[in-house]
């Protein structure tokens, strides 16, 4: 994989880690090792920073409806995005698969999920950004939205809850 020129092959012929690719891709020490590093950090660091528009959305619908973030990514991780009060006017639920053992797109972390919202998986509506964690969710009866963008996941919303009544 080190010699390879083409980015997209490196990726495929890689099996390390998103960070792990990071740091192969500057070891290589040509210029697609460089810059798949800088696009994967890049990529990578996106995760981590909030997206205030999303945020606000988010609190306009726990107005009337219960919300949750269920993350793959630990507690500590979360704590340091995010203060108490901030998850809390955001979300009913917060749940961090690493307090639990378990991970999307295991079919009990949406059971769960549903079970700490008060609701039954198939009343839920459940909203990521992998098909794959989608495809758990909708496992275990829940209505999914794989997000690409915003508006995208406005309009799907609203759709789907004039075909939920």
């Amino acid at each position: 994989a080190m010699a390879q020129t083409d980015f997209k092959k490196m990726i495929a012929y890689s099996s390390v880690s998103h960070m792990g690719f990071v740091m192969l891709g500057l070891a290589s020490m040509n210029v697609t090792g460089f810059n798949g590093a800088l696009l994967q950090m890049f990529n990578h660091i996106d995760i981590f920073i909030k997206n205030q528009q999303v945020l606000d959305w988010v609190r306009e619908l726990k107005k009337t409806y219960r919300t949750a973030m269920l993350s793959n990514i630990g507690r500590s991780s979360l704590d340091k995005r995010f203060s108490k009060q901030e998850l809390d006017a955001h979300f009913d639920a917060v749940i961090a698969s690493g307090d639990l053992g378990i991970a999307k797109p295991n079919p009990q972390i949406y059971r769960y999920a549903a079970e700490r919202l008060g609701v039954e998986p198939e009343n839920c509506i459940f909203i990521d950004d992998r098909e794959g964690h989608c495809s758990g969710a909708r496992e275990v009866g829940m209505v999914t939205i794989c997000f690409t963008s915003l508006q995208q996941a406005k309009t799907v919303f609203t759709q789907l809850l004039a075909q939920m009544g």
